[in-house]
């Protein structure tokens, strides 16, 4: 019999106390912290009240994995599923939203669970309406709660606890970040709030220098962890694991065309230290557990290389979420790409909304500030001197002129000048956090795309000069309307 965490039994609890007057509710969830098995807690309670029960799952890759998690908990079912075994009389299914949305009459749930709700899509839209119009319960599944359509399909959110608690309860892994190199990303165009993927991709294959620190700062700083590197494509993931191989590391490549035995095999080879790292795409972003896909309990990812620049805060803590299942020692994050200035430390604090989530200090302030170790590439939480090396940050004073006190007239000019020199961090802050109606999106993306590109050219301050231009080019707009 398996017992939940005091945690998961909160979620159970609550889940149900909102049942009572919601039909449809969505668990937000962190990665690692087991919303398959409060699922099939609640399925396996529901069928011994005399329940029909679905689960739903957006890819065939989670078909076996969750058929696992049933089977420990002794819930017999059956699928509707491509190439899987139907059997009518079945109480409980495991399901693809693929096959499901053009099965809808062959099972008659009156509870369904949705895993990874975030990805969800038309066809999920339509199960979703058919199941609710005939009276069932829907309770979605998600770690990133980030797709528009969540406040249309749920009327209802029960949070469980964040990524810092349950660090602070030993139920994930802590974490070592380091950012050893940055792409300069300043040329890449923004669409639909992502990346441009053929220009990204593209840009990433022909930085040999990005590819080859992976190498390095794995070699020097992981070596013998199994790691797992995200890639921008197919192409760029097979040069990748080509590039670690050649430095003598054992390393594939996998895909949504790789065989399911394979990937089995390769699953069970990674866990045994056979191979020491995987390089992907897509595919092991939503759900992938080793210790469940190795059929090796105690096995799980122990380090991360990000090759993979990204915008969707969805898509990066879905990365971060692979390595951070629990071990007892903390896990190295390899952030190759970037990703630290778009999305902070995966240990940030996130208020999640069915209609707005967004990211943003526990006291209610703006995104928490980091620091970057010049010396060991270390990224934290702002101190005097960093925590993983011990180097200590220069601190520049400033020489105050002391005058007798005389009152004078404020000189605007004077004045204006001097509000220009505020730190950057105000100025960027005051441009990104204001109301202001002239404030386009793609303003916001180039804030960041300014600073790379002053950064390469070698200015002294370039967070500065990056928000000055911007702020510059706000009131240059306000000034012609």
């Amino acid at each position: 019999m398996i017992t939940l965490y005091e945690d998961q039994s909160d979620i159970v609890t609550r889940v149900r106390a909102s049942m009572r007057t919601n039909r449809r509710i969505l668990i937000q969830a962190e990665t690692g912290s087991g919303k398959s098995v409060v699922a099939s807690y609640m399925i396996q309670s529901a069928l011994s009240k005399g329940h029909n029960c679905a689960f739903v799952v957006p890819r065939k890759e989670l078909l076996r994995q969750m058929s696992e998690t049933f089977g420990d908990f002794k819930i017999n079912h059956s699928f509707v599923a491509a190439g899987k075994p139907f059997n009518p009389y079945s109480k409980a299914h495991i399901c693809t939203v693929g096959t499901l949305v053009n099965r809808l009459d062959k099972i008659t749930p009156t509870l369904v669970f949705v895993d990874e709700s975030h990805h969800g899509n038309s066809q999920l839209d339509t199960i979703i309406r058919y199941y609710s119009e005939r009276g069932a319960w829907i309770v979605g599944l998600t770690a990133t709660p980030d797709n528009k359509h969540l406040h249309k399909w749920y009327q209802d959110m029960v949070c469980g606890p964040t990524i810092k608690e349950l660090i602070l309860r030993k139920r994930l892994s802590d974490f070592r970040y380091f950012a050893p190199s940055t792409p300069d990303l300043s040329g890449i165009k923004t669409v639909a709030g992502e990346y441009a993927h053929g220009q990204l991709d593209q840009f990433m294959r022909e930085q040999r220098v990005l590819i080859g620190d992976a190498v390095k700062h794995y070699r020097e700083h992981a070596m013998g962890r199994l790691n797992m590197t995200f890639c921008t494509s197919i192409q760029h993931s097979e040069m990748v694991s080509a590039a670690f191989r050649d430095a003598g590391i054992p390393s594939v490549h996998m895909d949504g065309n790789t065989p399911e035995d394979q990937r089995r095999r390769i699953a069970r080879a990674f866990a045994t230290r056979e191979i020491l790292n995987i390089t992907s795409v897509d595919l092991l972003l939503f759900g992938y557990d080793l210790a469940s896909a190795s059929g090796i309990k105690t096995a799980c990812v122990e380090s991360m290389s990000d090759l993979r620049p990204t915008k969707s805060r969805n898509v990066q803590r879905q990365k971060i979420g692979r390595v951070l299942r629990y071990k007892e020692f903390p896990a190295l994050i390899f952030d190759h790409a970037g990703n630290h200035i778009n999305h902070d430390l995966p240990d940030s604090d996130v208020k999640w909304s069915l209609v707005a989530p967004d990211i943003k200090e526990s006291k209610g302030g703006k995104s928490i500030p980091t620091r970057q170790c010049k010396k060991c590439y270390f990224v934290h939480r702002p101190a005097p001197k960093c925590p993983e090396c011990g180097y200590v940050y220069e601190v520049k004073g400033r020489e105050i002129d002391h005058v007798d006190g005389e009152l004078v007239e404020l000189d605007r000019e004077s004045q204006r000048k001097k509000d220009m020199r505020k730190s950057a961090k105000d100025i960027a802050n005051d441009i990104l956090y204001s109301d202001n109606p002239n404030l386009a999106k793609n303003d916001l993306d180039s804030l960041n795309y300014l600073i790379a590109k002053f950064k390469k050219e070698g200015h002294k301050n370039p967070a500065a000069k990056a928000a000055h231009m911007l702020a510059a080019r706000l009131a240059k707009k306000q000034s012609k309307e």
